[in-house]
């Protein structure tokens, strides 16, 4: 959970050039799904926030950033434990020095059984493509680490030119949902990990104890 621009203040170039029109284009060709924006983009963050702390819930995560030193402080005064992810030492470091209870990681757990990743990106995180990742903004308009796939190539010429989260996110929603109907990775949002070839099928209980024997002699 963090702050993304209010949809009011964010201008986007409707029937322009660049690469919010190829998407949309690319969206409407392959799926027939109009690219048209939604009305709404998600719930507002300082609403999102309240309901929160008012629940009170044991544990609050978040990816993709960090949430506001004012959010932290306030879920540890009531009680409530805060995760980071991290998909590199840095941002591991970053969330540290933010003042996060702990540090979570993800990409282990996207090929366990229970894990709601597509069989598509389950077979890439096991591949050798895996070895190969990249920062991008083209899937939702945030940076975030992905397998490099055509998509992502294709698009990578656009990065300045992309519109923010979330608008980006739902000019491509027609694009990954077809491609994970249709199996195709190359049109994939494939997160990972910067350790993605370490990773193996088996349960996600399987792989916490293996994590807690791993730490156990280093704590």
């Amino acid at each position: 959970m963090v702050p993304v621009p209010a949809v009011g203040a964010l201008a986007l170039p409707v029937g322009g050039t660049g690469a919010a029109a190829d998407v949309a284009g690319a969206a409407e060709a392959d799926d027939g799904a109009d690219p048209a924006l939604p009305a709404s983009f998600g719930h507002d963050f300082e609403r999102q926030v309240d309901a929160l702390l008012e629940a009170r819930p044991p544990v609050f995560s978040f990816v993709m950033g960090i949430s506001p030193g004012n959010v932290l402080a306030e879920a540890r005064q009531r009680g409530i434990v805060t995760l980071g992810a991290a998909t590199t030492v840095d941002e591991a470091v970053a969330l540290d020095e933010a003042g996060v209870d702990a540090v979570q990681i993800g990409t282990g757990f996207l090929v366990t059984d229970e894990s709601g990743a597509s069989p598509a990106h389950k077979q890439a995180l096991r591949g050798p493509q895996a070895r190969v990742t990249m920062l991008t903004s083209a899937f939702s308009g945030r940076q975030a680490r992905t397998i490099a796939n055509r998509f992502v190539r294709d698009l990578a010429r656009y990065e300045g030119d992309l519109p923010p989260y979330p608008l980006q996110g739902a000019l491509t929603e027609p694009i990954r949902r077809a491609a994970v109907e249709r199996g195709l990775p190359d049109c994939l949002n494939l997160w990972v990990g910067q350790a993605a070839p370490l990773t193996r099928p088996r349960t996600a209980q399987g792989y916490l104890a293996a994590l807690v024997e791993e730490t156990r002699p280093r704590v």
